[in-house]
């Protein structure tokens, strides 16, 4: 369930978010969409630039700005989740983060707990903007996320051998070389 925080005077009251079925089961698809009209002024600060890879289970951060002259401000973000190429969830960061951590700036820090193959993935922030019944979708530029191959695939140590094969080799077969005339 994603809830969304809106203020009418004095009292706060929980209103259910448009998030349902397949949105909220864990690699479920989460298809690009055209936000509503009121969704603007948010913006990603950092990452922006394509080409930046990261390492699994590393510390990362995300870096938002808020403009501070549009008629409807967000007051929340619901959910920062990370995607992968083709849309599917792959790992909630976090919900209900504060907006604003220095003017009209945010961020979080988290670790990268994505154990999926090597490959592409991006960031996509739910924000909540206040009277609304729609969160916003902004999705980030994409990163290659790498796998670790010592951690994941070790190699190296006691070799197995496979006493159940009849037709186990133990060395390598000698050969004599074969000439070939021109």
């Amino acid at each position: 369930m994603a809830i969304s925080l809106d203020r009418r005077g004095d009292s706060t009251t929980l209103n259910r978010r448009a998030e349902e079925g397949e949105a909220l089961m864990r690699y479920g698809y989460n298809p690009p969409r055209v936000n509503p009209n009121y969704c603007v002024g948010f913006h990603y600060e950092y990452p922006t630039i394509h080409g930046l890879a990261f390492q699994a289970g590393s510390l990362q951060q995300v870096h938002w700005s808020i403009d501070e002259d549009i008629p409807n401000s967000p007051d929340i973000i619901t959910r920062i989740r990370i995607l992968n190429s083709t849309q599917h969830n792959q790992y909630v960061i976090g919900e209900n983060i504060p907006l604003y951590r220095q003017g009209n700036k945010g961020s979080a820090s988290f670790e990268l707990n994505v154990n999926n193959p090597t490959g592409f993935y991006h960031y996509r922030i739910m924000v909540n903007y206040a009277g609304t019944d729609v969160h916003c979708v902004y999705e980030s530029v994409p990163f290659l996320l790498i796998q670790n191959p010592d951690s994941k695939y070790p190699a190296g140590g006691v070799p197995i051998i496979e006493t159940s094969n009849a037709n186990l080799v133990t060395s390598l077969p000698e050969r004599s070389p074969t000439l070939v005339s021109i």
